[in-house]
């Protein structure tokens, strides 16, 4: 009797398993600003330069997780703070029908297509893009679900229909831009040197 048993708490199992996927994220977008060496930061100077980096993950639970087949995204940020210097680059993972244009704020149907046979698993590079920041302010980049339906869905290997847009976790990566150190300096030493002028007047006046 332990044979049956066993078998109907494994099929058990398996329904309670695709019930979740029913409901859960299934794929995950994260974006990251990183330097010219890919190292994450925080903020960076007026002029110089930074990469957005987009990253795809499977996030169906073992053994279940076989990749992301394919993978599309717009990406909206403010082309008043940071421009794109270079073309989309893509991860080596994803060497197909690979798509995106960029325009002032958004960065339209930016992805690319696996479609060779299940990668390793864990998060993957999707697509990079090259920018410069040119003005000083909190610079946001939000990824956003593609327009294109049915060319440009988020396909995941093992699953026979593509992933519906509220099973998709959709990420933001920020960055400050601040002024340059010699401006900073040139400022508050003329800032200091304006006091400085008043002092003595005002002790003249005395």
């Amino acid at each position: 009797m332990s044979r049956p048993i066993n078998q109907i708490s494994f099929f058990l199992g398996l329904l309670s398993v695709f019930a979740d996927f029913a409901s859960a994220d299934l794929v995950q977008i994260r974006l990251e600003v990183a330097d010219s060496f890919n190292q994450p930061i925080s903020h960076v100077v007026v002029g110089q330069q930074l990469k957005l980096s987009g990253f795809v993950r499977d996030l169906r639970p073992p053994p279940f997780d076989d990749g992301v087949a394919a993978a599309y995204l717009d990406v909206v940020y403010d082309s008043t703070l940071a421009f794109v210097t270079g073309p989309i680059t893509f991860g080596l993972d994803f060497p197909l029908f690979q798509s995106g244009t960029v325009t002032p704020n958004l960065i339209d149907e930016v992805g690319a297509f696996d479609g060779i046979a299940p990668p390793y698993r864990g998060e993957r590079l999707l697509f990079q893009v090259p920018f410069q920041a040119i003005s000083i302010g909190l610079l946001t980049f939000r990824s956003d679900p593609a327009d294109e339906a049915l060319s440009h869905d988020v396909l995941l290997y093992g699953l026979s229909t593509a992933v519906p847009v509220n099973q998709i976790a959709y990420g933001t990566a920020s960055l400050s831009i601040v002024p340059e150190p010699s401006v900073l300096v040139l400022t508050c030493g003329i800032g200091l040197g304006v006091m400085m002028r008043r002092r003595r007047t005002l002790k003249l006046a005395l």
